[in-house]
């Protein structure tokens, strides 16, 4: 019913590496709880008939891909870890129920592809993204799993999600309110001389967190990168 993602910012051996996981609803996702939980609030309001496709008695709801909600179930913060001890705590993560199959996001910026490396001699499956100063995401051009994700469009993730209210985060997690300190810090800025966007955070002098959370929400918000359709039986 629901899909886990895991994202990890790697920082300098002297910054803060930071992990956050996720739970993925998707609109189908979020359809399906309603039906098995009627006496919860639903996680979005779906309506008849308009949020859904017919053919032959058989509802498909519109665009079940779409994240409707994330809920931050895990974060986690270090420093001084050496690189290969960050991929062994990675794939000693990956191998706990629930995300044993989850998806795995890694910033594989500057010392990152290194340490991406390391992770997949683990047999992890992982995504690697570059975080760069461009307009358009692409294919890493040496490696097909891997993206080229401007800086601008991971954060226009979050400021999306945000605004529909869909991202959740456990009030009981020890860093939930760290977390929400860099959502309320990061700033985009835009150079009068240059006209570049820049983002970074405004008064803090860490992001880790948020970035790591960026990348879950750029993945959540690619409908053709979550889970496939499922038709449901009115």
């Amino acid at each position: 019913m629901s899909r886990y993602i895991v994202s990890v910012d790697l920082g300098q051996l002297d910054d803060y590496t930071s992990i956050v996981v996720a739970e993925l609803f998707t609109r189908q996702n979020a359809w399906l709880w309603q039906i098995d939980k009627p006496d919860l609030p639903p996680m979005i309001n779906l309506k008849m008939p308009e949020d859904f496709v017919f053919v032959n008695n058989v509802g498909t709801v519109r665009n079940p891909n779409v994240c409707a909600r994330l809920h931050i179930r895990h974060i986690e913060r270090f420093r001084g870890k050496s690189y290969p001890d960050v991929a062994r705590h990675m794939y000693a993560l990956m191998r706990r129920s629930p995300l044993i199959g989850a998806k795995m996001l890694v910033d594989a910026t500057g010392v990152g592809r290194p340490v991406l490396q390391m992770i997949r001699e683990g047999r992890v499956q992982c995504s690697g993204i570059t975080i760069t100063g461009g307009r358009d995401e692409s294919r890493h051009p040496t490696d097909y799993r891997d993206w080229l994700v401007p800086k601008r469009l991971l954060i226009q993730s979050v400021d999306a999600l945000m605004h529909r209210d869909a991202i959740k985060i456990a009030p009981e997690l020890s860093e939930a309110t760290n977390l929400q300190y860099e959502l309320n810090d990061f700033r985009s800025r835009i150079d009068p001389e240059t006209g570049y966007e820049s983002f970074s955070a405004r008064t803090s002098e860490h992001d880790d967190v948020v970035l790591a959370l960026a990348q879950i929400c750029w993945h959540a918000t690619i409908p053709e990168r979550t889970v496939t359709t499922h038709e449901v039986y009115i």
